[in-house]
This record gives C-alpha cells, structure tokens and sequence, in this order.
C-alpha cells in the first residue's frame, strides 16, 4: 500500500489476497470479477487505490469491469 502497511499479491486463486506486512496476518482478499487469475499487482503511490491485471483468456469477463489497454 501507499504507506507499506499492506502488501497485496497475484495470485492463481482468482482473488487478491492483502496481507498486514507488520504481523503477515491475511487481513482480507478482493474477488477478481470473472473469476479468473490475477497476473500482476500495483498499488497508487498516493493513495489506498490497487491496480491489477488478469489472464482473461477463455474467461467471461462482465465489459463493466474490463480495461483493455
């Protein structure tokens, strides 16, 4: 996170997990719309705002929720 309090990960479990860096404790987890697999995580310099990219291959992703680039 912006103040390194929080580390967020990619991860295969179609979700983004958080964890507090000061004990490790999972403190929560952000379902990914669609389901499918988180590839890469960045977090705002500024602010508590995550940015995360899926492999969206073969996934039914809703168009609300899809950036394409």
């Amino acid at each position: 996170s912006h103040d390194g309090s929080l580390l967020a990960t990619a991860s295969d479990d179609k979700c983004v997990p958080l964890v507090r860096i000061a004990d490790g404790s999972r403190v929560g987890a952000l379902p990914v719309p669609g389901g499918v697999p988180v590839t890469a995580v960045a977090w705002s310099p500024t602010a508590l705002t995550l940015a995360y990219v899926c492999d969206e291959t073969g996934a039914a992703v809703p168009d609300k929720w899809a950036v394409r680039v």
